[in-house]
């Protein structure tokens, strides 16, 4: 039997959120009261720049660069710093939960309960366990990491390259960012065709 070679098991990727359970969870969000503007934001940030729970948790007003639309995260692994860049939509919801929340010092946390604490890692749980159920998608559908993984996988999708993927997720080693591009799968091949250099050179020529 020492002879005999174990057989390989086929790798398995972890799963990610579709563009219909985006647009779901994205939808039941938009209340206009306080705790809804923190949601959404929190939401968004965690499905539009990778950040892990941690990371998240450990925002600070004073990591936010909302004219460089970025956000510095100085609590990644390894305590490396790195900053993320923000797209349009989380822009205008931070804008917006800076106006509801109120400024202050730049020690003072990005996402807080009612009565000033820093929220939790239990609380955010929480907090996507509610949005998941309203949204109607399993239980446990929607977690932070899943989000991260999302974000991973779509950006790859919509033609971006596994290198500079790396440095916003914070990776210290690429084999760990390369699953993402597994787990893209056929998206790659609509990225390609409309990335493809001599397409777009021979289109400009007709």
């Amino acid at each position: 039997m020492a002879s005999v070679e174990i057989p390989r098991l086929p790798a398995r990727y972890p799963e990610v959120l579709t563009e219909a359970e985006i647009k779901a969870i994205l939808a039941v969000t938009r209340q206009r009261t306080w705790t809804g503007t923190r949601n959404r934001t929190m939401l968004l940030m965690l499905l539009d720049t990778g950040v892990r729970l941690g990371e998240l948790i450990g925002l600070d007003l004073g990591d936010l660069d909302l004219h460089a639309a970025r956000v510095r995260v100085r609590n990644g692994k390894g305590e490396r710093e790195r900053y993320v860049f923000v797209g349009r939509t989380l822009l205008r919801s931070l804008r917006t939960w800076l106006d509801t929340r109120g400024t202050g010092q730049e020690s003072w946390p990005l996402f807080m309960t009612r009565g000033g604490e820093r929220l939790d890692r239990r609380n955010v749980q929480r907090i996507l366990e509610r949005i998941s159920a309203k949204a109607g998608l399993a239980a446990g559908r929607v977690s932070p990491h899943r989000l991260r993984r999302t974000y991973a996988t779509h950006y790859i999708i919509n033609g971006s390259d596994p290198f500079s993927l790396q440095r916003i997720l914070g990776h210290s080693d690429i084999k760990t960012t390369v699953i993402y591009v597994n787990l893209a799968g056929v998206g790659l091949r609509e990225a390609h065709a409309k990335a493809s250099p001599v397409d777009r050179v021979l289109s400009s020529e007709a």
